[in-house]
């Protein structure tokens, strides 16, 4: 990781990613926490069950497009699924990241808090077929 910023995908310019941090909040709005300062990052305030992120890794086929949006560090990258679950799991164990994960269509996100849980809200129709949906259902 750079001091900048997570080395992940191709950064988004400045207008863009304005752009897509408001598309972001739209998707997440009905989720989020009341209890949970908004000062925090969404991905720490989005409300669902908090899943392991290990088991996310097949949710979506790996070359699917995707924006990681890592809050704390102002970054925005486009990149594909495949990219960030091996960005994700191969972190050293001091990065804590707060981020989250959507796509410039759909109604989705994969917020995943620094303790590494992942919370899927949205349209959950986009998962693989052989993706266990169980996992995002289950008593947490």
């Amino acid at each position: 990781m750079s001091d900048e910023h997570p080395n992940i995908g191709d950064p988004l310019e400045p207008l863009e990613k304005t752009t897509r941090m408001a598309r972001l909040r739209e998707i997440t709005r009905p989720f989020l926490s009341t209890a949970i300062s908004d000062a925090a990052p969404i991905a720490c305030r989005v409300n669902g069950v908090e899943t392991p992120f290990k088991d996310f890794p097949d949710l979506l086929p790996g070359h699917t497009a995707i924006l990681a949006c890592f809050e704390n560090y102002d970054y925005v990258a486009r990149t594909t699924w495949a990219a960030f679950v091996h960005f994700f799991e191969n972190r050293a164990p001091w990065e804590d990241f707060d981020v989250c994960v959507f796509s410039d269509v759909g109604e989705w996100c994969v917020a995943i808090n620094h303790n590494g849980h992942a919370c899927l809200v949205g349209d959950r129709n986009l998962a693989n077929p052989s993706f266990n949906t169980d996992v995002l259902t289950r008593a947490g």
